[in-house]
């Protein structure tokens, strides 16, 4: 017997008016909690251990099963304190610290074993802000740094900062003369860095950026505006693409990781550079180039914070949020299913494509409404779907990007308009 039929029964046994409300409450409650629990949810682990200061821009990164949280910016000032999590165990130690210069602003990431740490703004002995340009290599087995070669390029706070395997790129980021958009690769075998391609879209700092494939994937950040474009670099051809916009507000200052073949983006400010009103999450697939939402993290988000993945794991700290926080959650990302609605919402396209102005949606089971962005982002149209298609005569030919809304999904489908 399931529990709407166990409630209704219990209900109708009784005459009592105040009885039978305080009962049709108490339904609501165990029907909502029943749905909450086949949900999954972001866990909480322990924290950070005592003493260790809550901060933002944390670098952070894994290797095997321990996650790396060290460096970022305190009520102290810039940090070089560092410590290790072990994902089994839920258990924190605190090594050595970093032995480069104290540092916020920076970031980290890891290839083939090893972390590397760089960039960011820090200080001599409460002197002025300095913009570092260097990068550092961290040995998981010895827990040891080595300094590497240093960028020939101008130090800079808050950059992309991507690993291959066997390259990191660094690109983006602002220092006291502004935003840059230069693109620079260090060769690990060799210890050299040299000059790419920049980066195509308009100059940036603190976007979010992850690597799938041996691509490097840069999106959203803050310039002249807040963005949510999404480019992606392939390092055989040395040349940048144009993906399309996220099907929703433009984000600066969150995290990114990548797992199972998707790149993630969670929490961040929005495009009015104000904490965004929940942790939200997205994934994005490049073999369909589709943004998917997924469970947010619990409260509102948190400009730069930082996250690490340990066997499909992602473990999200840090952060500022009217406080600095040394906290510790986690979301299991291999429990990940899809839905009857996502195995539907996959299955969409438009017809015709190319379009005169009448754009059919195929795949649809029901109305749904959407929103039409042009080229640069901005939004052109929204409304629901009529008999399963879009009027877009009134408008000049030209990309167009289409966002369907779904109750557990939203789909992204390009569509040229050509009268």
């Amino acid at each position: 017997m399931n529990n709407k039929q166990t409630i209704f029964i219990i209900i109708t046994a009784f005459t009592n008016e105040k009885i039978i409300m305080r009962l049709i409450i108490l339904a609501a409650f165990i029907l909502s909690m029943t749905n909450l629990s086949a949900q999954k949810e972001w866990e909480i682990r322990s924290p950070m251990p005592s003493g260790a200061e809550g901060r933002h821009h944390p670098a952070t990164f894994s290797i095997g099963e321990y996650g790396y949280v060290m460096t970022g910016g305190g009520n102290s000032g810039e940090l070089k304190d560092a410590y290790k999590y072990h994902g089994p165990t839920d258990t924190w130690t605190q090594i050595e610290d970093f032995p480069g210069l104290a540092r916020s602003f920076a970031y980290a990431t890891q290839t083939s074993g090893k972390g590397y740490l760089g960039f960011g703004i820090g200080r001599e002995q409460n002197g002025p802000v300095v913009y570092l340009n260097d990068l550092w290599e961290f040995d998981a087995e010895t827990e040891t740094w080595k300094e590497l070669a240093s960028c020939p390029c101008r130090g800079r706070s808050h950059p992309a900062f991507v690993a291959t395997s066997d390259k990191i790129f660094v690109g983006l980021g602002n220092d006291n003369m502004g935003n840059m958009k230069d693109w620079w690769e260090y060769d690990i075998a060799t210890d050299t860095w040299s000059s790419k391609p920049e980066y195509p879209g308009a100059r940036r700092h603190h976007p979010y950026f992850f690597e799938i494939e041996g691509l490097v994937y840069v999106a959203f950040g803050h310039g002249d505006i807040i963005y949510n474009d999404l480019y992606v670099y392939d390092p055989a051809t040395e040349e940048w693409e144009f993906l399309g916009f996220l099907p929703d507000q433009g984000r600066v200052a969150g995290t990114e990781f990548s797992y199972g073949g998707k790149g993630y983006v969670l929490s961040g400010d929005n495009d009015e550079h104000d904490h965004l009103p929940r942790g939200e999450m997205y994934s994005y697939d490049p073999m369909t180039n589709e943004w998917t939402k997924e469970q947010p993290h619990p409260g509102p988000g948190r400009w730069a914070p930082g996250s690490f993945v340990i066997d499909g794991v992602v473990y999200f700290t840090g952060g500022d949020n009217l406080i600095l926080y040394n906290d510790l959650i986690s979301y299991d990302l291999k429990e990940e299913t899809s839905t009857a609605e996502e195995v539907i919402a996959n299955e969409l396209s438009i017809f015709p494509n190319p379009s005169d102005g009448i754009v059919t949606i195929q795949g649809l089971n029901s109305q749904v409404q959407y929103r039409v962005y042009d080229s640069k982002g901005t939004e052109v149209k929204q409304g629901q779907t009529t008999n399963y298609q879009i009027d877009l005569r009134n408008y000049p030919d030209g990309s167009y990007f289409l966002e369907l809304d779904r109750e557990s999904a939203s789909q992204t489908l390009q569509l040229n308009l050509s009268k």
